[in-house]
């Protein structure tokens, strides 16, 4: 990797690193907040229910399932797809603390483009939640 390349994936690496802790601290916090870090049109699906437009992913999000939910990330990894224009997709591995107090692990990965503002946010994400006993 040369300089440049290992500058760009350091940069890249950092960028996405941010916009992953700042998802889950507002998730955990007050999913409502999560409004502004989707696209309108942004897809969401989870235990194949397909979730469609912010509005409702939101309001999925801020339900009973993940009301005071705590997110810790084990780890995630990224593909710049093609160029900018096509976004970047992240695979994050972790464990969260659902309400009723029981832990699961989780992956969940998302197509993150940039917004009108330049910022990264949603435009579609899978999220698969997973007992101790059952296999990612």
């Amino acid at each position: 990797m040369s300089d440049s390349s290992s500058a760009d994936h350091d940069q890249m690496n950092s960028v996405i690193n941010n916009f992953l802790k700042e998802y889950y601290r507002v998730f955990d916090e007050n999913a409502v907040g999560l409004f502004d870090l989707y696209q309108d049109d942004a897809v969401f699906s989870m235990d194949g229910t397909k979730f469609v437009g912010k509005r409702n992913i939101v309001y999925m999000l801020n339900g009973y399932v993940f009301n005071r939910c705590a997110h810790s990330i084990s780890k995630f990894d990224y593909h710049q797809l093609n160029n900018t224009s096509h976004g970047v997709l992240v695979t994050v591995i972790g464990t969260i603390r659902l309400s009723d107090y029981k832990t699961r692990n989780f992956s969940q990965t998302f197509r993150l483009m940039p917004n009108s503002k330049g910022r990264l946010s949603v435009a579609n994400s899978i999220l698969s939640m997973f007992a101790d006993d059952e296999k990612m």
